[in-house]
């Protein structure tokens, strides 16, 4: 019972931490595309859509990618820090990809948009991020 508390908690400080990353991603990326006139989305755009994507992330995503997060963390790295850099980020890509071509074929349009790729580098960013506070490090360490 302590390991699924744990494996909830986790998950919700990288889904936290990831949210505030791929806000401040999507706003320099947005700032960089408007500086560059080439802003076909907008910048308020962008951080209107991480918002959202995010949100449903959490409702959609979060008990599916913890119930797998739960079972390959098991999984033996080189380091906790690369196990969590890869879940992270791998879980994300697999759900995303699986949304796109199983559930929802019409939406594979989206996986080529730069936000995409936003959110996949800040899913593979929060772990480090979280690394750097030493509760979230003891954490990482006893898991």
């Amino acid at each position: 019972m302590k390991r699924i508390i744990k494996t909830i908690w986790i998950c919700l400080l990288l889904w936290l931490s990831d949210t505030v990353i791929s806000l401040v991603l999507s706003l320099v990326f947005g700032l960089i595309e408007m500086l560059n006139k080439s802003d076909e989305y907008g910048t308020l755009s962008y951080l209107q859509n991480t918002l959202f994507l995010q949100l449903m992330r959490l409702i959609f995503y979060f008990a599916l990618s913890t119930l797998l997060f739960y079972f390959l963390s098991k999984l033996r790295f080189a380091s906790k820090l690369l196990l969590f850099i890869v879940l992270n980020a791998g879980l994300y890509v697999f759900i995303s990809l699986l949304y796109a071509f199983v559930f929802q074929p019409e939406t594979k349009e989206l996986l080529v948009h730069p936000l995409f790729f936003i959110l996949i580098v800040s899913a593979a960013l929060s772990p480090v991020l979280l690394n750097q506070w030493s509760y979230f490090k003891r954490l990482m360490e006893r898991y």
